[in-house]
């Protein structure tokens, strides 16, 4: 069990319990439930090598920030064609996809699905072959073959070793089939990189194929805006834009920006709120895809509504209740200084302490502030006075 959590979370807590939440509520302390081990092993480690006086400077920033390139990647991406791949399998059957990059950046995919029983790793070595077979088909001389599977990269390029039987045949063909290029070269790149591949491949093993019929390719299409607009043809003729037969017209960034404008602060400008402004808007016959968040940061710059609008008093932070069950039980212990006065007698630190239920004020004054007289000034002024153990 958290110790500290224990303290903090305790609704009335007596004796020690009662010192030891004094103590803390200075430091205004919530207790948040962890939820990634990660988070903590910072903290832990900064935990565990703590710094001298003297610590030292740590540069946070990177030490070759002018570098403007890398000759190794440069020379890895001169090879305009790319070939990637990838394999998947579940409990039904098995697929592959691998699409080919061409150097003016036409794709040409390819899918196929196994009627075999294989693993993860034999599918992508099946990705990986009809890869390599669909560009020596489209007589491609300098290849880069990209994929998300790291052991196979390694395999590929002899860094690693295998000893499956199933799968030193799929090395030695690919091995064969990279011959006949004129220069290859094979990178690892994330899954999250990998999506079109991904797609291809989880498809292919998910959907039954009938082998009576033929399936035309698919065609996957760009739309810049949702099925239900209808696309008007344009004209500038100097007349205010009037919604005809419930279309609405869309506009750019820019007469979004005058449109917000002309009907907040127009000449009948109401300085309506940033919501029912968006809504006026949307009447009148125009339309954006970000209209009511453009709207609603439009009326936190206008200069007359913050001045006449309502004062907003809820707070900018959420606060945290500090309760007290009984008097003189929590107190808040602050210091003030240092203060650099005549009359002070060198006193320049102020030692505060207020009881959270009573509010009554305990203060003192001190030449240096040290863990003795933090002690002297609790003891003398709360514990000895009040009677709290």
């Amino acid at each position: 069990m958290d110790p500290l959590r224990y303290i903090v979370l305790q609704p009335m807590p007596i004796g020690k319990l009662a010192k030891w939440h004094m103590l803390l509520s200075e430091f205004d302390i919530r207790n948040v439930a962890q939820k990634a081990v990660k988070r903590q092993a910072l903290a832990d480690l900064l935990v565990g090598s703590p710094v001298d006086d003297n610590p030292v400077h740590l540069w946070t920033y990177f030490q070759n920030e002018k570098v403007i390139k890398i000759e190794g990647e440069e020379n890895e991406d001169k090879l305009g064609w790319k070939v990637y791949f990838n394999g998947a399998v579940n409990s039904k059957r098995s697929g592959i996809g691998a699409v080919l990059v061409l150097e003016s950046g036409q794709y040409y995919p390819v899918a196929t699905m196994l009627n075999f029983r294989c693993t993860n790793n034999m599918a992508e070595y099946e990705a990986f072959i009809i890869g390599l077979r669909l560009s020596l088909d489209m007589d491609v001389r300098k290849l880069q073959v990209i994929g998300d599977s790291n052991l196979l990269i390694h395999q590929v390029r002899g860094e690693r070793a295998t000893k499956n039987e199933t799968i030193i045949p799929c090395i030695g063909l690919v091995q064969i089939l990279a011959d006949r290029f004129q220069e290859v070269k094979f990178k690892h790149i994330p899954r999250a990189q990998n999506e079109f591949t991904d797609v291809l491949a989880t498809i292919t093993s998910m959907i039954q194929y009938p082998d009576s019929k033929y399936i035309d390719p698919v065609r996957v299409e760009i739309r810049d805006q949702p099925a239900h607009y209808a696309f008007i043809e344009a004209y500038i003729d100097g007349k205010p834009w009037t919604p005809v037969l419930g279309f609405l017209r869309c506009v750019d960034s820019v007469e979004a920006t005058r449109l917000i404008e002309e009907v907040h602060v127009g000449t009948c400008g109401p300085h309506i709120n940033g919501f029912i402004l968006a809504k006026k808007i949307l009447r009148t016959g125009y339309y954006w895809m970000t209209m009511e968040n453009d709207c609603s940061k439009s009326i936190q710059k206008c200069h007359k509504c913050q001045i006449h609008g309502d004062l907003i008093k809820v707070p900018a932070t959420e606060l945290i209740t500090m309760t007290s069950p009984w008097p003189f039980a929590a107190w808040g212990i602050d210091v003030i200084g240092p203060i650099e006065l005549a009359a002070s007698d060198k006193h320049c630190f102020i030692f505060v302490a207020i009881d959270y239920f009573t509010k009554w004020m305990e203060v003192e004054s001190y030449v240096s502030v040290t863990k003795k007289v933090m002690a002297d000034f609790v003891r003398n002024n709360i514990v000895c006075r009040f009677g709290i153990l």
